[in-house]
């Protein structure tokens, strides 16, 4: 039978070791683990429905119209990061390039000159 630490308040140092009478050993029944799975699987084309719910607005939507929505989010993005007492520090934290960052640049730059060029 599992045991489970107790503590009894105010003070921790206190803890003793109880028998929980809410709990019982672990038995696995095969049916059941199939059970389970198959719930899980039900539950995953459920979240597949959920996001495609919540992506549906945004499928027809012009590049304008997407554009004026990301702007709205990231104003109010900036709305909360203002009101937070570190706004300074956070709004000028920038993350480390990776280590090929240049090498990858560089080849970017590279396959785009080759393609305005029209060599490429």
């Amino acid at each position: 039978m599992p045991w489970s630490l107790a503590f009894p308040f105010p003070f921790p140092s206190r803890a003793r070791w109880i028998r929980r009478r809410d709990t019982a050993p672990l038995v696995v029944y095969p049916e059941a683990t199939g059970r389970y799975v198959e719930a899980l699987d039900a539950r995953r084309g459920t979240l597949v429905e959920e996001v495609e719910e919540d992506i549906a607005p945004y499928r027809g939507l012009s590049m304008e119209e997407r554009g004026e929505r990301l702007a709205a989010v990231c104003r109010s993005a900036w709305a909360i990061l203002r009101a937070r007492p570190d706004f300074a520090r956070v709004a000028a934290y920038r993350d480390p390039p990776a280590a090929d960052f240049a090498e990858r640049w560089r080849t970017l730059m590279e396959r785009r000159r080759r393609t305005i060029d029209g060599s490429g």
